[in-house]
Formats: C-alpha cells, structure tokens, sequence
C-alpha cells in the first residue's frame, strides 16, 4: 500500500531515492576500506615478523 503524496510526491520520492544512492555509496566504500585495512595490517605484520625474526 504506497500512501498518497499529492502535490509533495516527486520531493518525497527524490529524498528516497538519495537516501538509498547513499547507503548503497557507504555500503560500497566500506568494503573497499575495508580491504585496504586489511591489506595494510598483513604488510604491517609481516614486516614485524621479518624485524622478530631478525
């Protein structure tokens, strides 16, 4: 059931449709930080271990 918007509907329905572009963009750019974290603890440790290792 989609409630009646009258005269406000093309605002209303713009809003939505930022609202999901945006936590679609933010979904997407915490994957992505979320490799290259990842990638920057395992160098960071492995240069650790070699400097342990030493």
């Amino acid at each position: 059931m989609i409630p009646e918007y009258d005269k406000y509907a093309p605002y209303i329905w713009t809003c939505y449709g930022l609202t999901a572009v945006l936590l679609v963009a933010l979904a997407i750019w915490a994957v992505v930080r979320s490799g290259r974290v990842k990638r920057e603890l395992e160098m960071l440790d492995g240069a650790r271990r070699r400097a342990k290792a030493q």
